[in-house]
């Protein structure tokens, strides 16, 4: 009988250890979150991080399309050159989103299919990338969250 109390008291112990753990781990996440609204990008060795108002200084582009929809998103080469980025022949692109998929895209694809980021949002925080000579958008993603260079 004493032997099961203790066995019980270990257990209530463990459990609220758990949930304690799992409640410290749910708030980093939402600070992660929180934090992460807008977009990072690192070339060179730094980190350089855009929100919405950043990018009024920065010309929106009409993309090409087919059919009669029409596109409108700022070119990655723009965003480099606002940046003041001069980004060397050669060099990948890795797009990361905010669930974890990733997409890398060479520097010259992204100079020739024009590659963009259109704004999912009217305060331009979530970012889709659009390759709009993609034939079958299968590489097109949502909610870009960071572009990292090298």
């Amino acid at each position: 009988m004493m032997k099961t109390k203790r066995q019980i008291g270990v257990i209530a112990i463990i459990v609220v250890f758990l949930v304690i753990l799992l409640s410290i781990l749910l708030l980093v996440r939402q600070k992660e979150m929180s934090l992460s609204e807008g977009l990072q990008i690192t070339a060179g060795g730094e980190d350089y991080f855009l929100t919405g108002s950043d990018f009024s200084d920065i010309r929106m582009s009409s993309l090409p399309a087919t059919g009669t929809e029409e596109l409108r998103g700022y070119l990655i080469t723009d965003i480099m050159e606002t940046l003041a980025l001069s980004i060397p022949e050669g060099v990948n692109y890795y797009f990361s989103t905010r669930d974890g998929n990733r997409l890398v895209i060479s520097e010259e694809e992204i100079r020739e299919k024009q590659a963009a980021l259109m704004p999912e949002s009217k305060d331009n925080n979530r970012f889709r990338l659009v390759l709009p000579h993609d034939p079958f958008r299968n590489r097109w993603l949502k909610d870009i969250v960071r572009i990292e260079i090298y």
